[in-house]
């Protein structure tokens, strides 16, 4: 079999992380999105239901719950968007009814870094299928924060956590292990959702004396991976000021010392816009001429 390309394998590890989450820490924000209010006693989640669904081929759904009063709940926990998200409920939907006689409510969970773009129904003629779409980014960190190590995980992707990144850490570090650890990890995977890796592994070096991240292998291995991809942009960073170093000599070599507004302009120049200015200095007559006018 084939190794799994670098963006499905991220998707993965996202997903892996987030159904473990909901379906082993039971956050808050599950009561939220099954429509009933955390801070009542009512009807809570009972189980976790088997979720393999095999019909002609095997379908997996993310979460299937049932709750106390013996309705069915079906979480879809989405990082992308799915143009073929309807047919996925409604299939899930279904089998999911079939197999345990009981109706059951949809709601997707929407925790990519895009604009949410999928539609929460579709028409398929004789079928319909009506489902809830939710964003997490319309849900307040804050709020989640009230919550436990679960919701705190999730509030990293929820509206305003990326700026309170610092305040989750610090709660996670009041937490005794193995709590602090799983926490931790959660913490390390979903950053990749916010393009936030950099920061939490600042974040993580300052913490490094109460946690010893050798001995924990999901965070060893994003600490690897934080460490390969560090160091091949600190290369493609050095090799683009190299290049920016030597057209900047070309140009004084030419046209003598560089005004202000142009070096600013070198400063900004991508690599594709270095090599057509390497280009242009041999012929041109001016310095707008290679990269402008001011």
């Amino acid at each position: 079999m084939p190794p799994l390309q670098k963006p499905r394998r991220e998707r993965l590890r996202y997903d892996a992380v987030l159904k473990d989450l909901f379906q082993r820490d039971h956050p808050t924000l599950l009561t939220q999105l099954i429509g009933l209010d955390p801070r009542s006693s009512g009807i809570g989640v009972k189980q976790t239901l088997n979720v393999e669904l095999a019909i002609i081929e095997e379908r997996r759904a993310d979460l299937l719950f049932e709750l106390e009063d013996g309705s069915l709940f079906l979480l879809d926990i989405q990082s992308t968007n799915d143009s073929a998200m309807g047919y996925r409920v409604g299939i899930y939907t279904l089998l999911g009814s079939q197999k345990y006689k009981r109706k059951v409510r949809a709601v997707v969970l929407y925790t990519g870094m895009e604009r949410m773009r999928m539609q929460g129904h579709l028409d398929a003629g004789s079928a319909k299928v009506d489902y809830e779409l939710v964003d997490i980014r319309d849900i307040s960190a804050e709020t989640l924060l009230r919550g436990g190590p679960g919701d705190w995980a999730l509030a990293l992707l929820a509206k305003g956590g990326p700026e309170r990144m610092h305040e989750i850490i610090l709660k996670a570090m009041k937490l005794k292990s193995p709590k602090r650890e799983r926490l931790l990890t959660q913490l390390s995977v979903l950053a990749g959702l916010r393009r936030l890796d950099k920061t939490i592994r600042m974040e993580m070096e300052q913490m490094s004396e109460y946690v010893d991240i050798q001995k924990n292998v999901i965070l060893r291995d994003i600490w690897r991976d934080g460490l390969a991809k560090g160091k091949a942009e600190g290369k493609a960073e050095g090799k683009a000021e190299g290049a920016i170093a030597i057209l900047s000599g070309q140009m004084e070599e030419k046209f003598g010392p560089l005004p202000s507004w142009v070096a600013a302009r070198l400063r900004k120049a991508t690599p594709t816009q270095t090599q057509l200015w390497s280009r242009k200095v041999l012929t041109a007559a001016t310095l707008e001429a290679v990269v402008g006018r001011k």
